[in-house]
């Protein structure tokens, strides 16, 4: 069965949700990514809930030398930042940029609106630092 954008777009935001029957923003990421996308099937980290940033940006920093920072394209997946105390990025909410009707839009859900797509101008205002991610063996990028 082919997993569609309209097909996520019906999902309920789950905390921790790595299937059809819910999502977080991470789980949205990871199952688009692969169903969509397709991109490698890479760790669910399925154990780490949105409430718990540090474990997030952990999981972020852990998978990160399999990614290169790039400008938003199809694929790449949005990340939001902020500094803590110490200066050090914590990774607030992720996202997956799509293209839609030849518009770049981010898939991207939370707690209270649900799945949905945002314009890449509304996610980036999301967070003071916003970044863009993709596979590291991706040849089709622009260099």
């Amino acid at each position: 069965m082919k997993i569609t954008l309209n097909d996520l777009l019906a999902v309920p935001y789950v905390d921790g949700g790595r299937d059809l029957t819910g999502l977080d923003c991470y789980g949205q990421v990871w199952f688009a990514r692969h169903h969509v996308i397709n991109r490698p099937l890479s760790r669910s980290y399925s154990h780490i809930l949105c409430a718990n940033k540090l474990g997030m940006t952990e999981a972020f920093f852990s998978m990160l030398p399999n990614f290169e920072q790039v400008p938003a394209h199809h694929g790449a997946v949005g990340c939001c930042f902020k500094k803590d105390a110490d200066g050090q990025e914590v990774l607030l909410h992720v996202g997956l940029v799509v293209l839609v009707d030849g518009q770049l839009k981010v898939l991207n859900t939370n707690a209270k609106s649900g799945p949905e797509l945002m314009s890449l101008r509304h996610f980036n205002r999301l967070a003071l630092e916003v970044k863009f991610y993709d596979d590291c063996l991706n040849y089709n990028l622009p260099k």
